[in-house]
């Protein structure tokens, strides 16, 4: 018979480790942010090594319980990818994400569902125009539509994202198919659009999960495909999901895939 107890000592110590790994990585982080701003580290050696800790915790985090932690460093992560690393040292998204981050360790407990949803919907992330003095570095209004576009192609995911930032929106990425069904369980998007290609599964399987499952069959999801709509693929779509083909008038489709889902942005 399995030892419980024996069992329940390995995980509660691998735990232990993780919290003191996470608490020095964030020192270390710190202290690259720290040499950014007194000027003894170049400001992109500075914010590689920071981005390397952090990104250090969104991958481990979630294996040893903290799958809050992952899903905030996911977004810190992304707001990093584009911050010019000029303004790293004296960025206030950059202070405000370690804070929570730090409140976290400090506890030695991942925070729960409701207020990793709340703090996902509170936290700033960049906006089309990171140079702006302050306008994208404030606390984000909550009424605000939050997206999640997965996609597999780099490209894809920036291009979307630069014509979803018009309408307003704030937007988060992700190239895996099955992280991003953990942040929609638990992250709750407003609107999800998902490309044909991602990695880890096909997208439309992805597509056809959320509409399938219980928890997330009432997520407002669009696909992303250069496919036609008479095309194999596109048909066995769930009906209703509406389309958004990869095409020069992209904003358009945009508007209209977001007029099916009942949002009037035009």
């Amino acid at each position: 018979m399995p030892d419980h107890d024996s069992y329940d000592k390995v995980s509660g110590q691998l735990r232990l480790e993780f919290i003191e790994d996470f608490q020095d990585r964030l020192l270390r982080m710190e202290a690259f942010l720290q040499h950014a701003q007194d000027g003894t580290m170049d400001n992109e050696e500075a914010l590689q090594g920071f981005r390397r800790e952090l990104h250090n915790i969104k991958g481990t985090a979630g294996a040893f319980g903290f799958p809050g932690v992952s899903m905030i460093s996911h977004r810190f992560e992304e707001c990093l990818l584009h911050l010019p690393s000029v303004m790293f040292g004296t960025s206030r998204i950059v202070l405000l994400y370690l804070a929570e981050l730090k409140e976290i360790s400090d506890a030695e407990e991942d925070i729960d569902e409701v207020r990793c949803r709340e703090l996902l919907r509170s936290l700033p992330l960049i906006g089309k125009f990171p140079e702006a003095d302050g306008a994208n570095e404030k606390r984000v209004d909550t009424q605000v539509l939050e997206v999640l576009v997965v996609a597999g192609s780099g490209t894809i995911r920036h291009m979307v994202r630069k014509e979803l930032l018009d309408f307003g929106f704030h937007v988060t990425t992700v190239p895996d198919g099955i992280v991003a069904l953990s942040m929609i369980v638990r992250g709750q998007p407003d609107v999800v659009v998902v490309s044909g290609t991602v990695e880890s599964m096909p997208g439309f399987d992805l597509i056809r999960a959320l509409v399938s499952m219980k928890s997330t069959h009432n997520t407002r999801v669009a696909a992303l495909t250069s496919f036609g709509p008479d095309h194999p693929d596109v048909l066995m779509l769930p009906e209703g999901i509406p389309i958004i083909q990869l095409e020069k008038n992209m904003k358009d489709q945009i508007s209209k895939a977001l007029s099916a889902l009942e949002y009037r942005f035009l």
